[in-house]
This record gives structure tokens, sequence and C-alpha cells, in this order.
């Protein structure tokens, strides 16, 4: 999910879910990079660190326990499984299946060959032997396809074996072709897998990043009106400045890094 924009409708919710302000904020959509959560998240705990007292009048729920548990999200998210990890991973083993698939289908090719050349004492048409229906799958990249009739070759070869290594044909071939077809069914099944873990990792992300949001606005909306009185404050808390900022490194005047 990194590079995505992370798109909400502003409006005021606790991180545990519950509705705190059911107020509307209006129609306006801030655009974060998910990448850039933890970022502007720790920027806000740096105002409100500098702010605490402010925000303390106005609850008491704004504390060190609160600075505490933001920044323990702000870690969480940071420690997040990129999504583009899996992607990449599962690019690679496709890469290597497709090599594999056409790997296999040379294989077929000399298969074809002995089987040609043995002909007349083949219990089959070399036509009937399966190779042409194996290699349109392989060509259509069809796994579940090319290993029901790759199995017919292999059969096929069985049947015939005599005749065909009469004519040269090695026993190696048979066994390399039976070893990259379980390869490549295995790699298939790999990358279900991965389809499916990657699908987890989206759910779970995004529910991580949902949490670390709420903070944010929350954050964001109580910094703006608390500190109304002092606008030049109050508006380092809106979130269109933030976004400037965070693509634009700045060092909050008087704050300094939260205390672990």
């Amino acid at each position: 999910m990194l590079g995505r924009w992370f798109v909400f409708r502003r409006q005021i919710k606790s991180p545990e879910g519950e509705n705190k302000n059911t107020r509307h904020m209006g129609k306006m959509y801030n655009k974060y990079r998910l990448e850039e959560l933890p970022i502007v998240a720790d920027l806000l705990l740096q105002l409100m660190n500098r702010d605490l007292h402010h925000f303390a009048s106005f609850s008491a729920e704004f504390n060190e326990d609160y600075l505490k548990r933001v920044r323990e999200e702000v870690s969480k998210t940071q420690r997040l499984t990129s999504v583009q990890t899996i992607t990449a991973e599962k690019s690679k083993l496709t890469s290597v299946r497709y090599a594999v698939m056409i790997k296999i289908s040379y294989l077929l090719d000399r298969v074809d060959a002995y089987a040609t050349r043995a002909a007349d004492q083949l219990q089959v048409l070399p036509a009937d032997f399966g190779v042409r229906e194996a290699k349109q799958e392989l060509k259509r990249k069809n796994v579940e396809g090319s290993w029901m009739r790759i199995k017919e070759v292999e059969k096929n070869i069985a049947t015939n074996l005599v005749a065909l290594q009469a004519k040269g044909y090695p026993a190696e071939l048979g066994l390399e072709l039976h070893e990259l077809t379980g390869k490549m069914t295995r790699m298939n099944l790999q990358k279900v897998e991965m389809i499916s873990r990657r699908k987890q990792l989206v759910i779970q992300n995004h529910i991580q990043y949902q949490r670390l949001w709420q903070y944010i606005l929350e954050i964001s909306d109580i910094g703006k009106l608390v500190m109304r009185p002092e606008r030049g404050k109050a508006s380092e808390y809106q979130l269109c400045n933030l976004l400037k900022h965070i693509r634009k490194p700045v060092l909050v005047e008087g704050s300094s890094s939260i205390p672990e």
C-alpha cells in the first residue's frame, strides 16, 4: 500500500472507534501517502508536546500517557510490512516460473522429435502424443492445464518407452520433464499463497493506518481549537499546512523530540 494515497473525509473520531464529536467538518479531503502518516503524526506529537498545557486545560485526557500511546502507534505503523515487498517477491517468482515453463516447452520439443523418429513403432500417432496441446497450455501460461497435458505426454512416454529408446530417447529427459513440471506447480501454489497473504496484509495495514489517522485528526482538531488565540500556532495544526511541512521538513520552534 505504500505510495498509495490515504484520503479521508474530515471528522473527529476517537482512536478506539467511538465518535467523540459528531459535528460535520465539511467536505474537505486531505491527501497523504501512507508512508507520510507516521511523519505527520510525529510532527503533531512535537507540536502537542510544546503546547501540552493548553491541551491539558481542555481535557485531562491529553497528558504524557496520551503522548506515549500515540508514539506507540507511530512505531507500530513504521514497523508494518510493506505490501510492495510481497508484490516484488511474487513478480520474481512469476518470472522464474515462466522461465521453467519455457524450459519445459523445449523438453517437449525434444520428446516430439523422438516420437516422430519412432513413429512406425509407436502405439499412437506422434500427433496424438499430446506435445502440441501441452505446449499450447504453456504458451497460455495456464499452469493447471499444462500440468494435465504434460501428464498425458508422460503416460505416452511410459507406454512407448522401448520404441523411443530405440531412437536414442534418454531416461534423463523424462526425469527432467517430471522434475520441472513439479517445480512449476509448486511455484504456482506459492504464488496463490502470496496473493492470499498480500490481501490479508492489506487489511491489517489499513487497520493500523486508520488507527493512526484517527489520532492525527484528533490532535489536529483539538490543537487548532486550543491554540486559536495564537493564530500562528493554531495554523501549524492544519492538515494542509502539515502536508507542506512533511514534504519540506521544518523544525518546530521551541520543540524537541518527544522523550522515550
